[in-house]
C-alpha cells in the first residue's frame, strides 16, 4: 500500500508546488498532488527488473522527482525540454507525468535513466560516456539510426559532449549502442558486468577494458567504428 504524505516545497517559480510523497518498496515518488502516479509505478518496476535481470544492481531506494511544467524540470536538471527524463546525484527527474505518458518509447526512456543511476560509481570513477550512454541503451532495448559516421572515440566523445543537432546527437547514441553491443556479444555478458563492477569499485576504465579487450579502447573502436 502506498503511503501519503504531503508537504510543500519551494519551488523554482515564484509560488509554492505543493508535492506528495509516495513510499513505495523500491522508490519514493514526489510528485505533484495533481498527477496520478499509476501508470508511472507500473513502468517504474517494470524498468527495474529489466535493469536488475540484466544483472546491474539497483540501490534499495531510487527517489523519484516529478515537475508541474516542462519549464521546471529543464530548469531544476539542466537539460532540454526535449529530454523525457535525467539523472542527478542518484535521483530520477521526469517530465510532467501527463507529457511523459503520452510519448512512445517513455518506458525504455525510464529503463535507461535508471541503468545511468545503476552504473553511477562507475561513471563517478571514469566509465566513459559513450560506453555509459551504450551500455543504458543496451539494457533498455533502445536504438537510434546511425545517418552520420564517427571514425574515432573522441568524435564520438566531442558529439556527445558538444553538439546541439538531433540528428548528429541520435546517431551518436546509435553508435554508443552498437558498440556496446558488439563487445557485450565478443567479451560476454557477465566479463563486461565484471568489468563495470571493478570500475565502480576504484578501478581505472582504460586497464580494465585493455585487461578484457587484449587493446585500449580507442584500438578497438577504431576497428569496429567503419562496421555497421
Amino acid at each position: 500500500m502506498l503511503l501519503l504524505l504531503c508537504f510543500s516545497v519551494a519551488a523554482q517559480a515564484r509560488s509554492q508546488e505543493k508535492l506528495v510523497v509516495r513510499k513505495m518498496a523500491n522508490f519514493t515518488l514526489l510528485l505533484p498532488d495533481n498527477q496520478d502516479p499509476t501508470q508511472l509505478t507500473e513502468w517504474l518496476e517494470s524498468a527495474r527488473k529489466r535493469v536488475q535481470e540484466y544483472g546491474l544492481a539497483l540501490p534499495r531506494t531510487v527517489v523519484v522527482r516529478g515537475y508541474s511544467t516542462s519549464a521546471q524540470f529543464a530548469q531544476a536538471t539542466g537539460l532540454t525540454t526535449s529530454h523525457l527524463a535525467g539523472t542527478q546525484n542518484g535521483r530520477l527527474h521526469l517530465q510532467p507525468l501527463p507529457l511523459l505518458l503520452r510519448r512512445p518509447g517513455a518506458l525504455r526512456t525510464i529503463g535507461h535513466e535508471l541503468v545511468h543511476i545503476a552504473l553511477g560509481r562507475a561513471a563517478g570513477n571514469g566509465l566513459p560516456q559513450w560506453f555509459n550512454e551504450g551500455m543504458a541503451m543496451v539494457v533498455a532495448g533502445e536504438q537510434q539510426p546511425e545517418s552520420v559516421r564517427f571514425v574515432t572515440l573522441q568524435a564520438l566523445r566531442d558529439t556527445l559532449l558538444r553538439s546541439r543537432n538531433y540528428s548528429v546527437v541520435r546517431s551518436a547514441y546509435g553508435t554508443c549502442q552498437r558498440l556496446v553491443e558488439k563487445f557485450v556479444e565478443q567479451r560476454g555478458k557477465s566479463a563486461v558486468l565484471a568489468m563495470l563492477r571493478a570500475v565502480g569499485n576504484g578501478g581505472k576504465f582504460p586497464d580494465r577494458f585493455r585487461r578484457l579487450a587484449g587493446r585500449s579502447a580507442e584500438e578497438w573502436a577504431r576497428q569496429e567504428l567503419p562496421k555497421r
